[in-house]
């Protein structure tokens, strides 16, 4: 997990190999091999070919896990109307099948969410 401040314009956060969703529910496909960014207060997600699907400031942006996907997938909210689905598949323990899933979760999925709670109190936001 990182710790301390990082630099301005380094990533508090860098997730890759993220499945993004959005639409009503987050279930309308948006990037397969997508990432998510938490960048001097933002979060930004960007699709398979680079491009920037959009963006928040961490005070605006609300998540939570999953259970029914096990903790796999993680649901956010940017200004309190986008919504989108993110399955963040860095950090190895999304490779697990059953029991060890329901046991390790997906350490990915809660780095994310450690590193924008953080960033949130940093910020002045939600957390």
């Amino acid at each position: 997990m990182t710790t301390g401040t990082p630099p301005p314009g380094a990533p508090a956060y860098e997730g890759s190999q993220v499945q993004l969703g959005g639409g009503r529910g987050g279930m309308k496909p948006l990037a397969q091999s997508g990432k998510v960014l938490i960048v001097d207060g933002q979060l930004i997600l960007y699709g398979t070919k680079g491009q920037v699907i959009d963006r928040a400031p961490v005070a605006t942006v609300s998540a939570k896990k999953t259970w029914y996907t096990m903790n796999s997938v993680i649901i956010v909210r940017l200004g309190g109307d986008r919504k989108y689905s993110l399955a963040i598949k860095a950090g190895g323990a999304m490779l697990f099948a059953g029991p060890a899933r329901l046991t390790t979760g997906n350490s990915a999925g809660k780095r994310f969410l450690a590193v924008l709670k953080a960033e949130q109190q940093r910020f002045g936001g939600q957390a």
